[in-house]
């Protein structure tokens, strides 16, 4: 969440309100790291709220960010807990997402079933993911993508399709390094170094995750475009931690 509190700092986003998918210590913790990140970049949070996943509406909830003055809202949570409707209720409440509000959202909402789900409502509004969007692969990466490509037609590619094809790749190197064990898979999988990779070159870090480690946020039309990658400064990740 510090590469989309980064970007929302890069878009003069000065007030976000943050709303939080109930009862998901997920979506908590998405919402405490963008906070921290955000307070981190001098930010003023303009609020902080629920919302309720089995809840047909979610109007009275957008006046609330309305009567607070944010500038933007963050989604922290997923698509399925009702994604659509509070997209839907954001942008009738509060107009839309390229207006006076932005919407952002971590990688929850970074699929093509967003759009499809919410329809023109998501124009304009920002998701992020860990690492690179398909567009931007290159070498193994980038023919990867054209052997997807020509495998879906005119279907749009996932966002993480090129990461679950790296991963099968690393898996299968850890099966492959001799220790079959499930311990032994484990430790091979952090003694991973990968140099130009379909995702590009990569290690894995104490915390299981690939370092360098690039957030992507992309903007919505017909589908998710690449906006801008983003890697953010380890001081602000310690910072959106707690730290």
């Amino acid at each position: 969440m510090a590469g989309l509190a980064t970007f929302a700092n890069e878009q003069s986003i000065r007030n976000p309100f943050i709303l939080v998918a109930a009862k998901d210590p997920t979506s908590k913790g998405q919402a405490d790291t963008f906070e921290g990140a955000a307070r981190s970049l001098g930010m003023d949070i303009a609020g902080v709220e629920q919302w309720d996943p089995e809840a047909k509406s979610y109007t009275d909830l957008m006046a609330k960010v309305k009567a607070s003055g944010a500038d933007s809202v963050l989604l922290a949570g997923l698509l399925e807990q009702n994604g659509a409707q509070i997209i839907k209720d954001k942008v009738s409440v509060l107009g839309p997402n390229d207006g006076a509000v932005k919407l952002l959202a971590p990688d929850g909402f970074a699929q093509q079933n967003t759009i499809d789900q919410a329809g023109p409502a998501t124009k304009g509004m920002f998701a992020s993911l860990p690492g690179k969007v398909p567009s931007s692969l290159t070498g193994e990466g980038s023919a990867f993508v054209k052997e997807l490509k020509s495998q879906i037609g005119d279907e749009p590619l996932e966002l993480f399709a090129p990461y679950a094809g790296q991963a099968a790749e690393v898996l299968l190197a850890a099966i492959q390094s001799g220790n079959a064990t499930r311990s032994g898979v484990i430790a091979s999988l952090f003694k991973t170094h990968v140099n130009d990779g379909i995702v590009g070159s990569f290690s894995i870090t104490p915390s299981g995750d690939p370092s360098p480690a690039p957030i992507s946020v992309s903007e919505a039309g017909d589908t998710f475009v690449l906006s801008k990658t983003i890697t953010p400064l380890p001081q602000l990740v310690v910072a959106a931690r707690g730290g």
